[in-house]
């Protein structure tokens, strides 16, 4: 409330769901055209044999001189691959290429052999033979399915393939199988003939195997489309892509739920392969041409929905303010809004009234409505039309409980149709286009009704994010000689012309009253944080997220106590952490050869159950405590407690000269944030200091960069020669 207006806004989403919308879209930071999604090609420069995504969302590529490569989804980089063990695995011209989390699997059909790399190590873990006729394969993140066409009828068949070198056949019998993907639940979708045309598979999997026979679900295509390949958008989507009659190419979406298709457009060339990215909010479609062996990018655009009504790129919405008062003059109206583009626009119209004088809000305007209908309404405050469109559907289903849901739809849609031409056959209609700050005019009565149009074009479009209007108008006239209050058009003019100086110093009225958020770090706007940051010379660099500075500002006092400290620096190092995103170890598949192997252990009676569980839980623990170890303080105070000379010489050179420490970053800490951590160490380590900051390899190797009880540990169990039982104090292999 201010000390001249009151004020009506509507800014949030809550507020926006009382207004009656038509081809507009509603969210948290407002209201825009509504959105359809569109496809964009890219072709990503470079040719293969075959490809598969990798659980990180990049390419594992053959490419068509035999190379594996990986394509970096991020930077649109090509980098080759070196793989210890190729030369000795037996490939003589790989066929094909899949991925999973930990390993890499080249195919040769020639040979009929599978080779699986380990992706972290980049060399062999081993080969396995399989009789095959043309095959393909793709990967899961923890396991990769390979499907074998079979050389006639009833002869394809589908293994598995996983890190403990095992390849198991959990398909066969299938008909002309011509290629195979699988969803994030690992629910398989197998493309195949069927004796009236083609069908899809679908086969759940579970740890080992899939349940056996698949469910087979019959598709309706479009008339002369032959599919060749086919890959998951959903669980319930697929894309099928194929031959027209013509011999043109095709791709399409398949509703497996309706039966339905939709024919997507892209360039004519004839793809045979399709790969759906895995990580991301992106999560292109990648496809392979098979004339040139070219790889294209997919993905999701959003444009604008042309009105149905008017055919062009616009949104429409109507609502309300309510003064609470009869005849009451409205002030102005503000509109806080982003315009992205010169050719989009938006428009205001609005009139006032005390009420339904016309008969425009009459309940008698809906077709079919009876008496009891309108008491039932009326009861719970529900007195005309636009009191109606202010509720949703669910609401009033639960007023008029015996009413039809679509009777209730078919209201609202009158309902909104009827006010709507309100605002294009009033005679007191007012309109401004693209008004940041709009004088209201002749604006005397309890509501404003007001009506908003978002313009754009298919690509552009404008954001309102909030309206606020003030009432009761009072005009610095009152503040003149009387004189100047006689109602002639003088007094209009000097009205209007005064309305400038109100409109600004009202402004600021409000910014005084509310001065104090500009204080707080919490609540000030984020394009003030640096300013804040100067009033307590806070400089610490850019690219830190938002959250990490307002939280630095809120600990200000507690962090200059301790600045200039080991404990002041880890501190900060730790709030800045505390805010950005780093990739987590996946400690699932690890965990699973644990128990695994203590099953077998416990079997054979090397260890009892109780043993086996306290080991396993100890390994979980661990698990669960790595997230804390981003960083780590090494310096010469440390070393006092290290007898052996040799050893405090190694941890001495790492540290340098005894006023120098070291920072030793986790593996997973990408570059950028790296750089913004030698900023943080830089500005603020002591000035008599010096500083090393070195990240940690993601393989360690004895004497050289292994560091116990930070990227090493030591095991729990114990061993003496004579007295340890192999399998428990001890074991065989790594």
């Amino acid at each position: 409330m201010n000390s001249e207006f009151a004020f009506i806004t509507a800014r949030t989403k809550s507020d926006w769901e009382q207004w009656c919308t038509r081809n507009v879209d509603v969210g948290e930071e407002g209201l825009t055209i509504a959105k359809k999604a569109t496809l964009e090609t890219d072709r990503l420069g470079f040719e293969a044999i075959d490809f598969d995504t990798d659980p990180s969302g990049n390419l594992t590529v053959l490419s068509t001189s035999g190379d594996v490569c990986v394509y970096m989804a991020e930077s649109g980089e090509l980098v080759s691959l070196s793989l210890d063990g190729y030369d000795s695995a037996g490939l003589s011209q790989p066929s094909a290429v899949g991925t999973i989390g930990e390993q890499l699997y080249l195919v040769d059909e020639a040979e009929g052999r599978i080779a699986a790399f380990s992706r972290r190590r980049r060399s062999l873990d081993w080969t396995t033979d399989i009789d095959m006729k043309s095959a393909s394969i793709l990967g899961t993140r923890h396991r990769a399915y390979l499907l074998d066409s079979g050389a006639g009828s009833d002869d394809g068949c589908v293994y598995t393939l996983d890190p403990e070198n095992r390849a198991t056949r959990i398909l066969s019998g299938l008909d002309n199988p011509t290629d195979i993907t699988v969803d994030t639940a690992d629910t398989l979708s197998i493309l195949a003939e069927s004796g009236t045309g083609h069908v899809v598979l679908r086969a759940t999997s579970d740890a080992v195997t899939v349940q056996n026979p698949p469910k087979k679900m019959e598709i309706t295509l479009p008339e002369d489309f032959t599919p060749k390949c086919v890959s998951t958008q959903t669980a319930e989507t697929l894309y099928l892509s194929g031959v027209d009659g013509d011999g043109n190419s095709q791709l399409i979406q398949y509703d497996l739920q309706t039966g339905t298709s939709e024919l997507l457009s892209l360039p004519n060339e004839r793809w045979a392969t399709l790969r759906r990215g895995t990580s991301g909010t992106e999560k292109p479609l990648y496809l392979q041409s098979s004339s040139n062996n070219s790889i294209w990018k997919m993905r999701e655009a959003p444009v604008n929905k042309k009105d149905p009504e008017s055919n062009r790129y616009e949104g429409r919405l109507i609502g309300r303010f309510d003064s609470g008062s009869s005849n009451i003059q409205w002030h102005r109206t503000t509109l806080d809004a982003d315009q992205f583009d010169p050719d989009t626009r938006i428009d205001v119209s609005y009139y006032t009234s005390n009420g339904d004088v016309d008969g425009i809000d009459d309940f008698t305007r809906l077709d079919g409505i009876t008496q009891s209908q309108i008491r039932q309404l009326e009861s719970v405050g529900i007195d005309g039309l636009w009191d109606l469109i202010e509720h949703t559907k669910t609401e009033l289903m639960n007023v008029l409980l015996e009413t039809e849901p679509e009777v209730i739809e078919r209201w609202l849609e009158q309902a909104q149709d009827t006010l709507e031409r309100e605002f294009t056959e009033r005679d007191d209609i007012r309109e401004a286009t693209d008004p940041e700050d709009m004088l209201l005019t002749e604006a005397t009565g309890r509501y404003l009704h007001m009506e908003i149009r978002l313009v754009g074009r298919r690509n552009s479009w404008p954001r309102l994010r909030s309206i606020k209007t003030y009432c009761p108008r009072k005009s610095y006239i009152r503040y003149l000689p009387e004189i100047y209050t006689k109602q002639d058009y003088n007094s209009k003019f000097l009205s209007h012309f005064l309305s400038l100086f109100e409109s600004v110093f009202v402004d600021i009225e409000e910014a005084l009253e509310t001065h104090t958020e500009y204080l707080d770090p919490d609540t000030i706007p984020v394009e003030y944080l640096s300013w804040l940051n100067e009033w307590l010379a806070i400089d610490l660099g850019g690219g830190w997220p938002e959250q990490a500075r307002r939280e630095l500002i809120s600990r200000a006092p507690e962090l200059y106590k301790i600045r200039g400290t080991k404990q002041g620096l880890s501190a900060l190092l730790q709030l800045y952490l505390d805010h950005v995103d780093l990739p987590q170890r996946n400690w699932e598949p690890s965990l699973a050869r644990m128990e695994r192997r203590y099953e077998s252990l416990v079997a054979d009676g090397y260890v009892t159950s109780r043993e086996a569980a306290d080991e396993i839980e100890r390994y979980r623990a661990r698990s669960d405590r790595e997230s804390g170890g981003s960083f780590y303080f090494v310096e010469h105070d440390d070393l006092s407690s290290i007898t052996d000379e040799m050893q405090r010489k190694a941890y001495s050179d790492l540290i340098g000269h005894s006023r120098r420490f070291q920072v030793l970053l986790s593996p997973n800490i990408s570059d950028s944030h790296q750089r913004h951590i030698e900023e943080i160490i830089d500005s603020e380590k002591p000035v008599y200091t010096d500083t090393g900051v070195k990240q940690l390899d993601k393989r360690f190797q004895l004497g050289q960069n292994t560091y116990l009880g930070i990227n090493t540990v030591c095991p729990s169990r114990e061993s003496e020669l004579g007295e340890s039982t192999l399998g428990r104090q001890t074991i065989l292999g790594g």
